[in-house]
C-alpha cells in the first residue's frame, strides 16, 4: 500500500467521523430547540 493512499484513507475516514459527530451534534441542538418551542410534558 501505498503511502499516499494511506494518508487520503486516513483523511477520508477522519472526516467522515467529524461529519458524523457533526451531523450528531446539530441533531441533539435541533431536538433541544424543538423541545424548548414545543414543550413536552
Amino acid at each position: 500500500m501505498s503511502l499516499v493512499g494511506f494518508f487520503s484513507g486516513v483523511t477520508v475516514i477522519s472526516y467522515n467521523v467529524e461529519s458524523a459527530y457533526a451531523k450528531e451534534l446539530l441533531n441533539n441542538r435541533t431536538a433541544e430547540i424543538h423541545k424548548s418551542f414545543f414543550p413536552h410534558p
